[in-house]
């Protein structure tokens, strides 16, 4: 312990860990909790609907558009027209 004496009379006991500086707690009851880990993640539930599963192309066929360019020069000519 250090006594300090002041210009107006004042004496201040001032303690020598004082002197050293601001530090960081270390006892026991100032840590930070240690918390368990995380839970896994939700598993995904299985589709009932089979998706992923390969399908057998349609009976019918797949859709087959009428040709396009003939389709636009129609309607091109018909603006064109008006």
């Amino acid at each position: 312990m250090e006594e300090k004496n002041y210009d107006d009379g004042d004496t201040v006991t001032v303690d020598d860990d004082y002197q050293m500086g601001c530090t960081t707690p270390t006892r026991d009851d100032c840590r930070i909790p240690a918390y368990p880990p995380c839970p896994p993640p939700v598993r995904r539930k299985r589709s009932l609907l089979g998706f992923g599963k390969k399908r057998e192309p349609p009976k019918k066929g797949y859709f087959q558009p009428p040709d396009l360019d003939l389709f636009f020069s129609v309607v091109a000519a018909s603006q064109a027209a008006t």
